[in-house]
């Protein structure tokens, strides 16, 4: 079941959760980071977040799954080829 547009107080509160944003102007794919023990939502595109120069979001999607060829590459690596570590957030729960 798809899930709309869900008010930021409902976002997930895990320290690394990646999930789409929407200020009021512009959507970004965000990643929830601490700093100074508060949680900040900075922009996240595939390497290290950094600070999101918009209006503070206003509403949260959850990122959908990741596709299947994405999934099977992963999980059949190349001979000798170590696991890689998952990324920080792909496994965000829900809402509070």
């Amino acid at each position: 079941m798809m899930m709309g547009w869900q008010p930021i107080e409902t976002a997930p509160t895990e320290e690394g959760c990646r999930v789409l944003l929407f200020d009021g102007r512009d959507q970004f794919v965000g990643i929830l980071t601490r700093y100074s023990h508060k949680g900040q939502w900075r922009l996240w595109t595939g390497d290290k977040p950094v600070p999101w120069d918009g209006a503070p979001p206003t509403h949260w999607l959850p990122l959908g799954p990741r596709p299947a060829q994405a999934e099977r590459a992963e999980a059949s690596p190349e001979p000798g080829a170590a696991a890689a570590e998952p990324s920080p957030g792909e496994e965000c729960a829900g809402g509070r």
